[in-house]
């Protein structure tokens, strides 16, 4: 069992919501169990992201296709207001501007990339006074010939990282929070979409690659760019991410056969295995405390994907969900 000490055991995760087969927000108390569905606009629901305090979120809508009139609507991030559950648009960049990737600094900036004549570029923005209301205009953009996408704050805010390139393979950028002064990071690496994260002292980032033909986590110092491989195994090494308080490395891998959750010290050894069952894990998550870990997977005899909760100890793994429809993408709440 979760004890009580445990800080905020509240996640938000996307569910496919039979039988219309959209995707919706779902909010979880994992003390209780209890699930309520938080978004009801009829198309695709995801990407959530929580501000720093857990009072506001942001999501994307849209991106659903239409069989008849051929076209898929454009995709835009919404925010909601924890205490009134008020949903609104953060933008007004019109209908057709696609938007992904919303992400909370610190400070309470939001950075996200936005697709306008055929690249994406990231552009960094604030709310207004009432978090729920819309920007003004598009504000501090980072655009340039190549597609620049998925942008992640530094633990302090001071810098924001990014991909460039194409939206499955890319190299790492970083800047400095107002989107000056970027630079490129790797070279060559072929870094996987979302699978790249901040250690919490924001010295270094870790990602997953192909460059050597299989998944592999490699680790980049920021301030030289020097770049080495963690986890160095024929195996297939992907999802890493820090603990909160950067000692450890969780990620997933078949080195045992199967794929399975470990974890690894920030210089990747000592190397743990966690879970056992061989339940095709995906989309981990640390608790703000580092004492769990929440991720997705397939059951044993099912088809869907739920949510499990392990101790980052190690210990009996428990299904948080159970439905014959697809629940995954976990965050937990501040």
């Amino acid at each position: 069992m979760i004890g009580r000490a445990n800080p905020a055991p509240i996640i938000v995760y996307i569910g496919r919501y039979a039988p219309l087969d959209w995707h919706h927000l779902y909010l979880l108390d994992i003390w209780h169990g209890i699930s309520i569905r938080l978004t009801y606009f009829d198309n695709f629901n995801g990407q959530p992201a929580w501000s720093p305090d857990g009072n506001y979120l942001l999501f994307t809508a849209g991106g659903d296709y239409n069989p008849i009139t051929g076209r898929s609507s454009a995709r835009r991030i919404f925010q909601m207001n924890f205490f009134t559950y008020t949903q609104r648009l953060l933008t007004n960049n019109g209908r057709n501007v696609n938007e992904e990737n919303p992400a909370w600094s610190p400070d309470g900036r939001i950075a996200y990339a936005v697709f306008r004549s055929g690249d994406w570029d990231i552009v960094i923005t604030r709310p207004n006074q009432y978090q729920t209301q819309r920007v003004s205009n598009i504000g501090q953009s980072m655009n340039t010939s190549a597609s620049e996408h998925t942008p992640r704050w530094s633990p302090d805010g001071s810098q924001i990282a990014y991909l460039v390139g194409g939206q499955f393979f890319s190299e790492l950028a970083v800047a400095d929070a107002t989107g000056n002064h970027a630079r490129i990071l790797t070279s060559g690496m072929q870094i996987v979409r979302d699978e790249y994260d901040w250690s919490p002292d924001g010295a270094y980032i870790i990602f997953t690659t192909q460059r050597d033909g299989n998944y592999e986590i490699y680790r980049v110092n920021v301030s030289n760019g020097a770049i080495i491989n963690l986890s160095r195994h024929p195996g297939e090494d992907f999802s890493p991410k820090w603990s909160p308080h950067g000692d450890r490395i969780a990620f997933i891998s078949s080195r045992n056969g199967g794929l399975n959750l470990f974890l690894m010290t920030a210089d990747g050894v000592d190397i743990q295995q966690l879970t056992a069952a061989n339940h095709r894990p995906a989309t981990l998550i640390w608790s703000p405390d580092a004492q769990w870990l929440v991720y997705t997977a397939i059951p044993q005899f099912g088809f869907n994907r739920q949510l499990y909760i392990v101790s980052a100890d190690g210990g009996d793994v428990r299904q948080l969900t159970f439905s014959y429809t697809d629940h995954f993408s976990p965050q937990w709440k501040p």
